[in-house]
């Protein structure tokens, strides 16, 4: 009895040497038998290009006439996770000799893409709708604001780099854009809708940074701006000229246009500011004081108290400091002189 017992502790000995000579732990933390033609290892990350995973793509030494799809790849440019249970089920049923010995025995596996950048199609869609409108719509003063946000496109490396207008739709009355877009060529080609508002711009004139008020206006002060032409103040002004040497009556900011009741021609007369009054006739040239009772730029008609009369008269004005009169009121108890100074009347 004690030597079939001594018998079967060496038969087990035994078999459990020759198992642990023929198996061996690889390096991916699975289980393959040594000396077998079918063992193999994981491959962890990997990369490919078409619409199916084969079994040569996730486990090395895959005899050819083995390998075969065993997975629908991921969309181009995505990558998928395989995990250690699916991996042991296609071990198992293809014979293979491995084993996963935790859930960190996973394969990563990326499809490569070709790339068609968000921006290149808004192009195309900009190039087309320029295209169909451009009699109507100028590009340099047209503004296309596109309502969503759009990714780039992965499409599979043997497909063809097309951008390809379905159908594109513009009210022109509500400047709403839509338009369809297939990118790509075989089957797996993306089909986008696009919509965009489209607003025409007008060229405006807009300080180049903040005026106070009293400034006089030079050509440095002033940019060209475009803005949407459905929010232009009827009031603004288009035209540089009837800006520069202008005084600024209310502040301007340097991104609004600049609108007419924001200047004025400077003032060449301030109230209370004494003001020599001129009574011109053929051959005769008269003046006096007076202190002006208003504000007044080239060409306003003022109010003037004649200093000596006390009388309140209508002056235009035509220089800083000087007014003009038509009236010979001006001179009711002034002293006649002849104006010898040409400085005063310009």
């Amino acid at each position: 009895m004690q030597y079939k017992n001594t018998i079967k502790i060496i038969g087990f000995l035994t078999i459990g040497l020759v198992f642990s000579l023929y198996c061996q732990k690889n390096q991916d933390g699975g289980v393959a038998w040594a000396n077998s033609p079918q063992t193999v290892q994981l491959k962890q990350s990997v990369t490919i290009t078409g619409d199916n995973i084969k079994l040569s793509d996730i486990f090395t030494n895959i005899p050819e006439m083995l390998d075969k799809d065993v997975l629908k790849a991921p969309p181009p440019g995505e990558e998928i996770v395989i995990p250690a249970q699916w991996l042991q089920q296609q071990a198992y049923e293809h014979r293979l000799n491995w084993r996963a010995l935790s859930a960190s025995s996973q394969a990563r596996v990326k499809r490569l893409s070709k790339i068609i950048y968000a921006e290149e199609v808004l192009d195309h869609v900009r190039a087309e709708f320029f295209h169909q409108y451009g009699n109507e719509y100028s590009p340099d003063l047209t503004d296309i604001k596109f309502s969503t946000i759009h990714r780039d496109i992965h499409l599979p490396l043997d497909d063809e780099m097309n951008i390809h207008m379905a159908r594109l739709d513009f009210n022109a009355r509500t400047g709403m854009l839509s338009a369809t877009v297939r990118v790509g060529a075989n089957d797996l080609a993306k089909k986008l809708m696009i919509r965009a508002r489209i607003q025409r711009l007008v060229e405006a004139w807009a300080p180049t940074t903040r005026l106070s008020r009293g400034h006089i206006i030079g050509e440095n002060d002033l940019q060209l701006i475009t803005v949407p032409i459905r929010t232009l103040n009827n009031d603004a002004v288009l035209d540089a000229d009837d800006i520069i040497g202008k005084e600024v009556v209310q502040s301007l900011q340097n991104d609004k246009p600049i609108l007419t009741r924001q200047i004025r021609p400077p003032l060449l007369v301030k109230k209370k500011d004494i003001v020599a009054l001129i009574l011109q006739k053929p051959g005769l040239r008269l003046s006096t004081r007076g202190i002006s009772l208003d504000h007044g730029a080239k060409n306003d008609i003022i109010r003037v108290k004649n200093l000596q009369s006390q009388i309140v008269i209508e002056a235009t004005v035509i220089n800083k400091g000087v007014a003009i009169v038509e009236s010979n009121a001006i001179m009711q108890n002034a002293p006649h002189a002849s104006l010898k100074d040409s400085n005063i009347i310009q």
